[in-house]
Parts: structure tokens; sequence; C-alpha cells
């Protein structure tokens, strides 16, 4: 589910990106506002101060799961009056606040993003920097360090983290168990194991690979330390896909789809379901939020299934992996005297322990919160009867050992759709991964270059 707000912010056409961007002008056009002057004292004091009434206006995409926090906090803070908006699908958000912002008419104060969609609009003046001493101190102190990074681009600060995702491996035990076979807790453990799987059983696959968005496919290199992409500036990228770590990756990938072990499918269909569900796949690679999914899809499999951490590129080296999650934001358009309440609310909605309470309570614990508060009353946990694991102890594992030093590049929905028309068919086709990747990088570099970026080949 955390990696479903990630998704609704990410999944546009590549057309309304492109005018979303043009419209705002090219990379290095970035004239949003900052908080310069804005401290800790005083987004402290905003919430405080009941001398004054302030009117904010909200838009999240995951309305319904936001909707209790926004209230707790609405009760508690009367005087900082909530506009609380449903901006529709997540096409029709993004391209709604491109709208707004190009017209300087209706911009909300607060917006909800991905981590990997907050970007496009950072990086063309729509969203404040609030980056100084005073508030990195003050709000970076509360959230994960991984979370934290992730709400940096080019140098500012643009978001407080929501929500993050952590990677795991949902194992079908029941699989690897009839065929007697163990889990793996290494990469080369999981081509071993799952080359065996497929040579017993050519219709069994180890697990799949991702064609339908391009973060599963990144995130091997993330976790691996290879660092493909970067941002340097809100003028200039990097890309550097032909790293020792890098092309180990590309040949672990190549020979795990050559010989049967990840499978190249599109897991948004009917079809995928179904073979899931008929254990086609011995394991499911996934964000944390997974789990609560596979447990009301197939209450039948109680017990077959088993969470472990994702399997290491080094026998016991400890770098795990993020599906991303969701972001708040403050835009750039928010008149002054409401900054520092507008990023009250923000962090009070992602950070507090009311909040917080209120946000599990009504999505049944669904989320992963980036808040370091979190593990104070989330943290032990208790066994899960489905899994027969304490599954929330093996979440905050995965969680301390995220690969912070990774960025999103700042357009998130080009990338996807690049991915799937550049390196989906070349992975389904069974090419050498690097020779696909090249292209991928290749289409990269050109789209940033038409964006004003400019673009470092390493």
């Amino acid at each position: 589910m955390v990696s479903k707000w990630a998704k609704a912010c990410s999944i546009i056409s590549a057309t309304a990106l492109f005018l979303g961007v043009s419209a705002c002008g090219s990379a290095n056009t970035n004239s949003g506002g900052t908080a310069e002057g804005i401290t800790a004292e005083d987004v402290e004091k905003a919430l405080t101060d009941d001398s004054k009434t302030v009117e904010l206006t909200f838009w999240a995409p995951s309305y319904n799961a936001m909707k209790a926090s926004v209230e707790a906090f609405q009760k508690k803070y009367p005087h900082i009056k909530i506009d609380f908006v449903n901006p529709g699908s997540s096409s029709d958000f993004n391209t709604k606040l491109q709208n707004a912002i190009t017209a300087k008419k209706g911009v909300p104060e607060v917006v909800q993003f991905g981590y990997d969609s907050y970007g496009q609009f950072a990086m063309t003046g729509g969203l404040l920097n609030f980056k100084n001493d005073s508030l990195e101190k003050y709000l970076g102190d509360k959230y994960l360090d991984a979370a934290w990074k992730g709400v940096h681009l080019a140098g500012g600060l643009y978001a407080i983290p929501q929500d993050i995702a952590p990677m795991v491996m949902y194992v079908r035990q029941d699989i690897l168990d009839q065929y007697g076979l163990k889990t793996p807790t290494t990469w080369d453990e999981f081509y071993e194991i799952g080359k065996q799987l497929h040579e017993k059983n050519p219709d069994l696959y180890m697990s799949y690979l991702e064609l339908g968005q391009s973060k599963y496919w990144s995130n091997y290199y993330r976790e691996a330390g290879a660092k493909i992409w970067g941002v340097g500036s809100d003028t200039s990228l990097s890309l550097d896909f032909d790293s020792d770590k890098a092309k180990s990756v590309d040949e672990f990938l190549t020979k795990c789809i050559k010989d049967g072990v990840l499978e190249p499918v599109n897991s948004g269909t009917d079809e995928f379901n179904r073979d899931m569900n008929n254990g086609r796949y011995a394991s499911w690679i996934d964000e944390e939020w997974r789990g609560n999914l596979i447990r009301s899809s197939f209450p039948s499999q109680s017990g077959k299934w088993k969470v472990y951490q994702l399997p290491s590129w080094e026998k016991g080296a400890k770098s795990v992996t993020t599906g991303a999650g969701s972001v708040l934001s403050v835009t750039a358009a928010t008149d002054p005297s409401k900054r520092a309440a507008a990023i009250a609310f923000a962090d009070w909605i992602n950070s507090s322990e009311e909040s917080i309470q209120a946000f599990q309570d009504s999505n049944n614990g669904f989320f992963f919160m980036a808040a370091k508060s979190f593990r104070d009353n989330y943290g032990e946990g208790e066994e899960d009867p489905y899994f027969g694991q304490n599954v929330s102890k093996l979440y905050f594992e995965a969680a301390d050992n995220i690969n912070s030093d990774w960025e999103y590049l700042p357009f998130g929905v080009q990338l996807d759709t690049m991915f799937t028309d550049v390196m989906a068919p070349g992975l389904e086709a069974k090419e050498d991964v690097a020779t696909t990747a090249s292209k991928y990088s290749d289409a990269i570099k050109n789209y940033a270059e038409k964006q004003g970026f400019t673009v470092t080949v390493k």
C-alpha cells in the first residue's frame, strides 16, 4: 500500500509530464520560494499560537488513508483550518497541480507526492525549499536517515518524509521445501537455488522481474551500492551505468533471466495474480506492505509464506533497498505568512504519535512510517499468525539497513515511461541487461538534456 502512493503519484502519461515541465521552464529556471528566516521556533509557535486563524489547503491522492490523521490535527489545532481536498486520480492530481502553478491561481499550500515524483515540481520552482540550519536540525532528527536523505534534491530540502517502504523477501516456504531447497541469503545462492528449482520444474521460477515500473529494476543496483544516477544541482545530473558494481548487477540479472530464475513480467495483470496464487513464483521481492496484501489475497496459504531479509550481494553484508513511499511538500506559492504553519502541519501529520496512531488504526497498520517515533509504539510487534513470525521486527531491521546513498531523478514519470519503452522489451527478449541498460541510459540522457539539464556520463 505504501508504494501505491508512490505509484499513484507517478503513473501519468509522458506527454502530461513533458507539458508540465515545459510549462514551468527548463531545469535551470528553478525560481521557487525559500524558507529563509523561518526557524524551528516559528514552526512550533505556529502550532501553539492560537491568536490568529490560518487557513491551509491540502491535496492528497491518498485522501481516504490520511483522513483520520487530518481530523486528529484539526481537533488539536482548530486555529489552523485545513481544507482537505481529494484531487482525484493520479493523473488528475498532477495535471491539476501543474495547471494551478502555471496559472498562479488556486495552488494548495500542502501537497502529497511519492519520493520519486516530487522532484519534477521541485526542480521547476513549484515547491518551497525550506532548507536552513534550524529546520534541518529540528526536522531531520525526527526521521530515518534514508527517508530524510530522500527529501533532499540538488542541495535543497523540498519535503517532509511520510512513510518509507523497506524491501524484504516473501517466500513460499512450502515450494522450496517440496523441492528440497533452502532459503537463499545471498544473491549468488538465490541464482543457484532458483536455477535448481527451474530445472526441477520448468513451470516454476524463483521470482519475477517487474516490467511495469523502473524502481523494482533499479532497486537491485541500489542495494548493491551501484549509484547509476545522481543529481548534482538543479541544472546537472550524472549517469553511471558502467561502474564495476553496475556491471555485476547486469551480469546477475542477465543470467537469472536466461536461466529461468527470474521471469520478466508485468505484475499489473490478472494473469500475474493467478500465477502468484498458483505458486509459479517461489518468492516475492517487494515492500513491507506486501505482507498485508499477501495475507488478504491468499488466505488459504496461511503458514506457507515466510518473510526474510533480502539476499545480500556479499555474505553478511547489510544493505537494503526501499520501494520509496510518500512525502508532504509545501508549495512555493504559499503566502509567506502561512509557511511556518504549513511546515508545522506537514511535520505533525508525519511524525506525531497522535497522527501515526490515527493513521495506523484507520489503515490496519498498513504503512511503515518514516518517523523515528514509529518504532517506539510499533517496533516490538508480535507474532503474525499468517506468517508464523514477528514480521514487524524484520521490517524494522530492514529499515535500519536501507542504503541512503541514492537519489531520485527529477522526472520519475518519464523515467518509468522510458523504462517500459526501452528496458522492458529488452528484458522480455532476454537481451544482455548491460546492452539494454546502455540504451536506457542514452534515453535518459537525451530526455534530460532536452529539459535543460547538463548530463555527465561516467
